[in-house]
């Protein structure tokens, strides 16, 4: 969730729909739009859309490094006590 309240998907599907949403509100400040957010509908204005790509893109990416860090912590182990650290 949000600070200001919006719970939003992360799904694949949803980040693609996110960067569009944020390269329309990049290419005209004054775009806004009606969101399908998972607690309701709520309108955005292009800066509230920037700042929802942006902070899904950290989620995002905080995903992924921990995925990274997961995958390597099982490649350097050889036991499975190792793992339970």
């Amino acid at each position: 969730m949000l600070p200001n309240g919006i719970a939003v998907k992360t799904d694949r599907e949803s980040q693609a729909l996110i960067t569009s949403a944020a390269l329309s509100a990049i290419t005209d400040p004054s775009y806004t739009c009606t969101w399908k957010a998972t607690n309701g509908w709520v309108t955005l204005m292009g800066k509230d859309v920037l700042y929802v790509a942006t902070e899904v893109r950290k989620h995002v990416q905080g995903c992924f490094d921990r995925e990274r860090q997961i995958n390597l912590a099982i490649d350097d182990a050889s036991t499975l006590d190792e793992l339970r650290k």
